[in-house]
């Protein structure tokens, strides 16, 4: 049986929240410690509990992780911030990326409409009443299965005329054999 999906919101039991917290900082330290192992990076974690004296720090020994701190730091600040986001960044990409996906589907929907009015009118029942945007859509979907077909036509053209040349090579006449050659072997030398 599945579980259910998680609601990400504050928990509001104090006992509740801690052994969330508790069983959460486990399973991420396990999970940094399994990325290390399968993938052989340098991976460290630091989780500093509301009620921890200590934080949480793996790997265990401190001076591994001090070590993998220290060349982070090492780094030029572009280097150490390049893949860095925060809140703010993340939430302006998936803004941007949500606004592309729907001015995208947005123009699928509009060419879905323009192809409908075509069918339509292909079908007989006329364009009455359609606006002027509609008609535009419907004059630039038609010029542009126009250039589609002139496209493909001669594309075949050059396929038969490619066809043709064959033939007409496998057709010439072969050269006649000379005195004192046989019509069966002919010298290609001579």
């Amino acid at each position: 049986m599945a579980r259910k999906r998680v609601k990400l919101a504050w928990i509001m039991n104090d006992s509740t929240r801690r052994q969330t917290l508790k069983k959460r900082k486990m399973g991420l330290m396990k999970k940094v410690r399994e990325i290390s192992i399968l993938c052989g990076v340098k991976a460290c974690a630091i989780v500093y509990g509301p009620n921890d004296l200590q934080p949480e720090v793996w790997p265990t020994p401190p001076n591994a992780t001090k070590r993998m701190i220290m060349r982070f730091k090492s780094k030029p600040e572009f280097e150490q911030t390049r893949k860095m986001m925060n809140q703010e960044t993340f939430l302006q990409q998936r803004v941007a990326k949500m606004t592309e996906q729907l001015h995208r589907l947005a123009k699928d929907i509009r060419e879905a409409e323009i192809r409908a009015l075509v069918l339509e009118g292909l079908a007989g029942r006329g364009f009455e009443g359609v606006g002027v945007e509609e008609a535009i859509g419907v004059m630039s979907l038609i010029d542009s299965k126009l250039k589609e077909i002139g496209k493909k036509i001669e594309e075949e053209r050059k396929k038969v005329a490619e066809q043709e040349n064959w033939v007409m090579e496998m057709m010439s006449p072969l050269p006649l054999p000379e005195e004192g050659q046989s019509a069966m072997y002919m010298d290609p030398n001579k």
